[in-house]
């Protein structure tokens, strides 16, 4: 797996967590055209249809700005009005499809990950890091699955502090930009075992950076357990990681390490960046 020759960037986009989808600083691009996008990627993370207000409070754009951006969507087909609500069309799925069939990558990593679910009977992701999240950009799942992993796909995001495969990627990165991203995530607790606290979080990471691979045990949902491993680039530092998501219930989380990393690091042999 959190989507060019390889799903990698060469500088992370921190976005404030007050203000999710708001546009950065325009520099040389355009302004309206990052706005856009910007309501383009509210439509992304709430699959409800969406209001004018909707869109405007989650990007704390002007509604007349809002207004001048859902017609050019509308009218270039990649967003449908009913009854004062929008949401988007399938033709943004062409948009997606230009990037996997861009990047060889995903395709190349497919069958490793369904390998990897042949072997152990869990699921297995690859993502990379977008800001403070983490976007999935191939996935196997096994079919007996049932908490958050069954609703994950290709393109789903997730909050890169309390995933294991964000914390394998940014285990990676270097202290200033691990504590940078960190800062500008919202660290929401999402169970009892959530660890929001910032020092805390990079004892952590550099902990799973002497160790190679991160695990995160119920930090994300009550139940979900999973192990990463970073997939590292010859040229350009970290690409990615893959992972393990396994329930409790079927794996002690102290066995997890055992079982499954060295799953993982034979995958890592078969992946080339």
């Amino acid at each position: 797996m959190s989507p060019d020759s390889h799903p990698t960037r060469s500088q992370t986009r921190i976005v404030a967590p007050e203000s999710p989808f708001a546009p950065a600083a325009a520099d040389d691009g355009l302004l309206s055209f990052a706005r856009g996008i910007a309501v383009m990627e509210v439509f992304s993370r709430h699959h409800a249809p969406l209001s004018m207000a909707d869109i405007a409070r989650r990007t704390r754009l002007p509604r007349a700005t809002i207004r001048r951006i859902l017609i050019t969507l509308r009218n270039l087909g990649y967003v449908l009005e009913i009854d004062r609500k929008y949401r988007l069309t399938p033709k943004i799925l062409t948009l997606a499809q230009g990037y996997l069939a861009s990047s060889g990558f995903p395709a190349a990593l497919q069958p490793i990950l369904e390998d990897i679910t042949a072997q152990t009977g869990e699921s297995s992701s690859f993502a990379v890091l977008d800001g403070t999240e983490i976007i999935y950009v191939a996935r196997s799942a096994e079919e007996k699955m049932r908490i958050m992993s069954n609703s994950l796909h290709v393109g789903s995001t997730l909050p890169a502090y309390c995933t294991s495969m964000g914390r394998a990627i940014l285990a990676q990165l270097p202290r200033h930009r691990q504590a940078a991203i960190l800062q500008a995530s919202n660290r929401l607790r999402h169970t009892e075992h959530t660890v929001v606290d910032v020092d805390a979080l990079l004892k952590i990471l550099a902990a799973d950076q002497a160790n190679g691979y991160s695990i995160v045990n119920q930090e994300l949902e009550t139940g979900l357990c999973a192990i990463a491993v970073p997939v590292m680039a010859h040229d350009a530092g970290v690409a990615g990681a893959i992972n393990i998501s396994t329930h409790v219930l079927r794996t002690d989380p102290g066995d997890v390490r055992r079982t499954y990393l060295p799953v993982l690091q034979a995958a890592l042999k078969m992946i080339f960046v």
